[in-house]
């Protein structure tokens, strides 16, 4: 009997998959063929709950309206 595709999945390619349609639901994501749109980078920041003490990265640009090519270095 044939495998679904979910059923070939790994455990951690599921669990990307339920995020980004759970994300998708949400409104702070939209996904068309190979491009990822974020929506709502601040609902994203919060939803992931962003560590800024663990990575240090600096999104602030995101919530000004600036696009990646213009966020200061």
């Amino acid at each position: 009997m044939p495998q679904c595709a979910s059923s070939r999945l790994s455990d951690d390619q599921r669990h990307v998959s339920h995020m980004m349609s759970k994300m998708a639901r949400d409104g702070l994501v939209r996904k068309q063929r190979r491009v990822l749109e974020i929506l709502d980078y601040e609902a994203l920041y919060e939803e992931a709950q962003f560590d800024e003490t663990y990575i240090q990265f600096d999104l602030r640009h995101l919530f000004e309206g600036h696009d990646a090519a213009q966020a200061p270095s």
